[in-house]
């Protein structure tokens, strides 16, 4: 999970992953349902797609600037092999396969260093917003390598601040589908911003310790939503909603992710959901499209009209996750590989044929 000098892979930062995907796809239930039931999902109204993306900013900030390479062109190339292979694999997939399924292809608009969707729906690339703000904020890590080596760290950190301080005027959600000028000025340069910090911090320890961070966190951010949905009378939209403030978000992920600093993953569910966060960057790139296909499956199946509601998206929930996280594997292993090149190895080779020539050239280093 750390680029540069060392290596550093803490079972409770991929577990956090998987439960960032979970509850991205949870939200995307509801997209789904909507695009092909004309029904929408009631988890919507917790906003569980708003935690798990929160957390995955939270997430990139602290690993991207825990261990910065010595050379900005390592990271450059660590960051676009990371991104680009899957996202140009999974937008022919999910473009096409929206194509059958509607009739539509939805627009793509290129841009330099991102590739994020415009238009209006049917959508199955919606989650690929995020993407942009994800590139920006390796960019400022990029500059702040290149111009201030030795106190890098520091310099995104007074970038992120200055961003998030001069950041658009809440109140518009046409703001996640920003213009470049908007981008480099965002609400979301916080929850990155938290990400860096944890850094600074001394790492807790103790499962005990991370059941108490996840356990606050979750009851601070969803709090608001569950008593407003049950008529306790707190008002969630000042809250959660997309034009909320964003230090909600931004606190609530930083104590969880700091709660996973702490989590050893182990035991049989640890371990499943490590797998998972093995495949997030593959199931939220393809996640929609194959709940789409999943609910157009239920939607034909004996019986369909009279399954209780919680049956239906069960069942269309399962259905689709599988084949997303069997992408995600995939994307996995295609990383796994890509990773055999480096600007100083050149191209990446098979396995077999890199200890062939390592054989037969021994002092080769």
């Amino acid at each position: 999970m750390r680029e540069g000098r060392g290596s550093e892979r803490l079972g409770g930062l991929q577990a956090a992953r998987a439960i960032a995907a979970i509850l991205v796809v949870l939200q995307h239930l509801n997209w789904a349902a909507d695009r092909i039931w004309d029904q929408h999902d009631p988890v919507i109204l917790f906003h569980p797609g708003a935690g798990g993306v929160a957390l995955f900013f939270v997430l990139s900030g602290y690993v991207m600037t825990r261990g910065l390479p010595r050379r900005p062109i390592d990271f450059a190339v660590g960051r676009l092999r990371r991104i680009f292979p899957g996202l140009w694999i999974a937008l022919f997939i999910s473009a096409g396969t929206e194509l059958l399924l509607f009739g539509a292809w939805p627009g793509i608009d290129p841009v330099l260093f991102a590739l994020y969707p415009t238009g209006t729906a049917p959508n199955s690339l919606v989650p690929y917003w995020t993407l942009l703000f994800e590139l920006l904020f390796y960019g400022l890590v990029l500059v702040a390598i290149t111009v201030f080596p030795g106190r890098s760290r520091l310099l995104v950190v007074a970038g992120l601040a200055v961003s998030f301080a001069f950041a658009p005027k809440l109140g518009s959600e046409a703001a996640l589908f920003p213009a470049w000028d908007a981008a480099l000025l965002t609400r979301f340069s916080l929850l990155f911003l938290i990400g860096v910090l944890l850094g600074y911090l001394p790492r807790p320890w103790g499962t005990p310790v991370a059941l108490f961070f996840a356990f606050l966190a979750a009851a601070l951010y969803w709090f608001p939503d569950i008593s407003a949905a049950l008529g306790h009378g707190v008002s969630y939209p000042s809250f959660l909603q997309w034009n909320a403030p964003y230090g909600v978000w931004a606190v609530c992920a930083g104590l969880a992710i700091y709660g996973a600093l702490a989590w050893e993953a182990d035991g049989l569910g640890g371990r499943v959901l490590q797998r998972i966060g093995d495949a997030s960057y593959g199931i939220y790139l393809t996640h929609v499209v194959c709940l789409f296909v999943a609910f157009r499956l239920v939607a034909q199946m004996p019986g369909f009209a009279d399954w209780p509601a919680t049956a239906k998206y069960g069942v269309a929930a399962l259905i689709g996750f599988v084949p997303a996280y069997l992408l995600g594997r995939a994307e996995w292993r295609l990383q796994k590989w890509l990773k055999t090149f480096s600007p100083a190895r050149g191209w990446p080779r098979p396995a077999v044929f890199r200890q062939a020539i390592e054989a037969r050239t021994p002092g080769r280093p």
